[in-house]
């Protein structure tokens, strides 16, 4: 009876891969096997802040992070900023597509228990990376928010979508230089966080030169929280 309240779901609304279009009711992401491998997945990094380490003198954390530790402890991202993963990001953050974000969502509950989280400990709740409101009413949402929910349920964690606020409307980051980013986001954000809150997960769906992220989690910190994991679809 199950199978075939499946088969008929599926034909009510089948899963069709985001890649190459391929329609199969064997498919449980909207990803084929073939595409799924093919994604530009990001190699191991920094521990700290996710890029690439280049010298094989270095250790686990660059040499970057450890002359400047960032304010948050450990990144965690799924692929690198290339295609067909900047189409995605680009439908699903400002085309109003919102099947994407389902889908980023399963694959980093995927990779959190697979692999980043084995055999350790969970953040105590999921926090995204929060729009101005004013923004949030023009976009009609805030696609790190989609991701979370999704990401919360398929982790059992709790997910509190306003234990950081965005009280500035800030320039948009993409049109900025590194340093411009940096001064553009001072005092952008407050944390509302519960005081039990010590270990948390932020997430966001493209990190760049990290201003936004450091911005977040300084609120954070400044709140009381201790270890702030950042969790994100993809570093450029």
């Amino acid at each position: 009876m199950l199978e075939k309240i499946r088969r008929i779901s599926h034909w009510l609304l089948p899963r069709v891969c985001v890649g190459c279009g391929f329609d199969s009711y064997e498919l449980t992401l909207d990803l084929c096997v073939d595409c799924k491998v093919n994604l530009p997945w990001l190699p191991s990094g920094c521990y700290q802040c996710g890029l690439q380490l280049h010298k094989p003198s270095e250790s686990i954390i660059c040499n970057k992070c450890q002359d400047s530790p960032p304010p948050f402890n450990r990144l965690c991202a799924l692929f690198s900023y290339k295609p067909p993963l900047t189409k995605l990001i680009a439908s699903f953050k400002f085309g109003r597509q919102l099947y994407p974000g389902a889908l980023f969502s399963k694959l980093l509950a995927e990779a959190v228990t697979e692999d980043w989280y084995a055999n350790k400990s969970l953040p105590q709740v999921i926090i995204p990376v929060p729009l101005h409101m004013s923004r949030q009413r023009q976009r009609g949402y805030n696609q790190a928010a989609e991701i979370s929910r999704q990401l919360a349920a398929e982790l059992n964690i709790e997910l509190d979508i306003d234990a950081c606020l965005r009280v500035k409307n800030t320039k948009a980051q993409a049109r900025l230089n590194k340093n411009k980013r940096t001064r553009n986001l001072e005092a952008a954000f407050i944390a509302n966080t519960k005081p039990s809150y010590k270990h948390v997960a932020l997430i966001d769906d493209v990190v760049t030169t990290g201003s936004t992220i450091r911005a977040v989690s300084k609120a954070l910190v400044s709140a009381g929280v201790e270890q702030i994991d950042v969790w994100c679809v993809c570093r450029a």
